[in-house]
């Protein structure tokens, strides 16, 4: 009996000691003021302690004020057994147990990121929180007949699409990595081709031809599913088509297209700049020769000076480069590959900047040829690599799409007509200027080619980007004339490959 009067006596002291210290134990009203008190419980040696009102204070020392919700001056532990570990040999720093999700509320991994990251200023595109399994996924996003499409992958990883259907510019923004789960809607009214990419500020920028009247517009998205945007025409009532995106150094949207003048297509470009918000557009002339500026693909050199592949008529491949952010002076103009008796060449060009900064474009070969690639070796393409034949046959290389992978080696996307079914076809180069040949089983190519999709339309406007995985994903028009995106389970775009 002495003993129980004993212990009631030191929980009467403790507690009336910790009523006098101001702590409040099991205060559970958010409305009211907190207790009052100098230092309400001691967490550390130097007369630092739980903060009692807005901002919680860890292990401070005296005089110190927590700056933020909460702050820990020292190291901490999360987890039921990561708790009790021994941190000496780390003093400031932190070890968390079990799964820590940034953006999300469902980690299923050590480290879950969903949404954009930046490291030293640089944007990072990876979304780990979705996975991709071993095999190829191809989803319709679209039944609908669809006339054009174009694809890049947003700055939080997950691929985004814009196409033509039922004379409306359509908008649709995976969820997942494999685009298995999407959401889309229609934008405006449009026709001709459209153009997408990821604007400075991260969010997705496109270009179109107005219905009404044929002007180009250019539409700057403020958030990631482009439900709002701010709208201005790059090019009134120019009968534009053959449209190509890229961003300039000041993050400001370009568009490379055709324009008509006096009754004949002609290559012009038009820019914005960040001085006036990415509102204001300039546009001139790259190339005035009748009939240029076909199969369109613009990108910003190495240096930030815009560069540009694309198709004349009976002349072959040519590639411009401009001396000027505006290309308003300065432009050079390199033939390439001439047409000559192989008609049709250079039709279907894609570029994009290797590993060395320097061009590489993927291209028809035309009359009896199929896909061919070349590298250039200047900056301006005014020399270049021998061609690689990636194919040799005719209807082997229409509708190129190229990406370089995180690899650094390119990937093309391509349209297989020889096959009895219409196929979408998927090289992968073995070197970044592709010179170096695969070998797939007794045969060596430049690049080891195959088809990923089949029962596809005549026509499938195949789009390539490359995920935030490392892996090729591939818009393209199916067969009954909507459009369906294919994500690779592999680089190879083969199933289950795996490099040795």
């Amino acid at each position: 009996m002495q003993i129980f009067r004993t212990k009631i006596i030191t929980v009467g002291i403790v507690l009336g000691a910790l009523f006098i210290a101001g702590v409040a134990l099991g205060w559970n009203d958010p409305t009211a003021t907190p207790p009052q008190g100098a230092g309400a419980l001691k967490a550390g040696t130097n007369g630092g302690g739980l903060k009692n009102r807005q901002n919680l204070g860890i292990n401070l020392l005296a005089g110190q004020e927590p700056s933020s919700t909460t702050t820990v001056r020292g190291n901490f532990a999360v987890g039921k057994s990561f708790a009790f570990v021994n941190q000496s040999g780390n003093p400031d720093g932190a070890i968390i147990e079990g799964s820590l999700g940034l953006g999300t509320t469902t980690p299923r991994s050590p480290l879950t990121i969903q949404g954009g990251v930046k490291l030293g200023g640089t944007s990072l595109r990876f979304s780990p929180s979705h996975r991709v399994p071993g095999g190829n996924v191809s989803t319709e996003i679209e039944a609908n007949a669809t006339t054009h499409m174009a694809l890049t992958i947003g700055s939080d990883g997950l691929p985004i699409v814009t196409y033509l259907t039922g004379g409306n510019l359509w908008f649709a923004r995976c969820t997942r990595l494999d685009c298995t789960a999407w959401n889309k809607h229609a934008i405006e009214a449009s026709v001709g081709q459209t153009a997408i990419t990821i604007g400075g500020n991260g969010f997705p920028v496109l270009a179109h031809v107005v219905a009404s009247n044929g002007a180009l517009r250019v539409l700057q998205c403020s958030d990631l599913d482009c439900i709002n945007f701010t709208g201005t025409a790059a090019d009134a009532s120019v009968s534009a088509n053959q449209i190509s995106l890229a961003i300039a150094t000041d993050g400001c949207p370009s568009v490379a297209y055709r324009k008509s003048v006096n009754s004949a297509f002609r290559t012009y470009f038009a820019t914005t700049y960040g001085s006036g918000g990415c509102a204001t557009w300039s546009s001139n002339p790259v190339d005035n020769t009748v009939n240029s500026g076909r199969y369109l693909s613009l990108s910003s050199g190495s240096d930030g000076f815009p560069i540009m592949s694309y198709y004349t008529q009976n002349q072959g491949l040519w590639v411009a480069r401009c001396g000027s952010m505006d290309c308003g002076n300065s432009v050079s103009q390199t033939q390439v590959n001439a047409e000559g008796p192989a008609t049709d060449l250079g039709q279907f060009s894609s570029l994009a900047l290797g590993k060395d900064g320097y061009p590489i474009i993927s291209y028809y070969a035309g009359g009896s040829g199929g896909l061919r690639i070349v590298h250039c070796t200047s900056r301006d393409c005014t020399s270049f690599d021998t061609f690689s034949d990636v194919e040799e046959a005719r209807d082997l290389g229409r509708f190129s799409s190229l990406s370089i992978g995180a690899d650094g080696l390119p990937g093309i996307s391509y349209f297989n007509g020889n096959s009895i079914t219409p196929m979408v076809r998927f090289a992968k180069c073995a070197k970044p200027d592709c010179s170096l040949l695969y070998t797939a089983g007794s045969e060596e190519r430049y690049a080891w080619p195959r088809d990923v999709a089949g029962t596809v339309a005549s026509q499938p406007f195949t789009s390539l980007a490359i995920g935030s995985d490392g892996l090729p994903v591939i818009a393209y028009r199916s067969s009954g004339g909507g459009f369906s995106v294919l994500k690779c389970g592999s680089i190879m775009c083969i199933p289950y490959w795996t490099r040795k």
